[in-house]
């Protein structure tokens, strides 16, 4: 289910050249035909051991020579955190109404509000994030074809075992995640949402700590989720 996408690069000095789709796989198929090593610096694609026809030994072989996943990188880039926006809960219920009907009766999903823009008076990134549930036993690649002809692009687990992750918009406006409907990813979701939607003391102490992680970190996304991630994991186990 790996959608061709176009070539992307980023040039500068200090970040490697990224490749999807189609433009990686030829690129990668030049280096193993020819056993060449870049000579523009480290090539970055999203998952190596997706592709067709790579086996382990040819995937070792090519981070050997400086190709790597994204999920291998620190994810830099600048950190948004905007004010809450009462729009954001309408903005959802128009998109769900359009996921909706979009797709076919025969894929029931259940969708749900997840992230800081579902939480009343946090601020967030300017993104929307999409809870997807489809039925325990369902075949999860009917979604995802059906999500892709529906305008999102689907960019695979991201490191996150049973988590399929999609985007939509340019620029970026709609993440939805794509978890079995009860299962663990989803419950933790929902649980961590609906403490702080309870709670205005849960929610003011996790918006001054995304403030002041921005505020040390605004060009390093990987540090400002790191230090979620403490917060995130007290709030759930409780």
């Amino acid at each position: 289910n790996l959608r061709v996408r176009p070539l992307r690069t980023r040039s500068t000095p200090h970040q490697p050249r990224i490749l999807t789709g189609l433009a990686f796989r030829s690129h990668i198929h030049h280096l193993m035909t020819s056993h060449r090593t870049p000579r523009s610096g480290p090539i970055v694609t999203e998952n190596l051991a997706s592709l067709p026809d790579i086996g382990p030994a040819s995937i070792a072989w090519l981070r050997a020579i400086g190709i790597e996943t994204v999920s291998g990188l620190r994810r830099l880039g600048p950190v948004r955190v905007v004010a809450y926006d009462p729009v954001w809960p309408e903005l959802f219920v128009a998109e769900t109404a359009r996921i909706r009907q979009l797709l076919d009766p025969s894929l029931p999903i259940a969708l749900e509000h997840m992230g800081s823009t579902a939480i009343p008076g946090c601020a967030a990134k300017p993104v929307l994030d999409v809870l997807g549930g489809y039925p325990a036993g369902g075949d999860v690649r009917h979604y995802v074809t059906a999500l892709g002809a529906a305008g999102y692009e689907h960019r695979g687990e991201q490191g996150i075992p049973g988590r399929e992750f999609f985007r939509r918009g340019n620029p970026r406006s709609y993440h939805l995640h794509l978890a079995a409907e009860q299962g663990q990813f989803w419950r933790d979701h929902l649980a961590f949402r609906d403490a702080l939607r309870g709670s205005d003391q849960l929610r003011d102490a996790y918006v001054a700590l995304k403030l002041e992680l921005a505020r040390r970190f605004p060009n390093d996304r990987e540090a400002y989720i790191d230090g979620k991630t403490a917060f995130v994991r007290d709030v759930i186990a409780r």
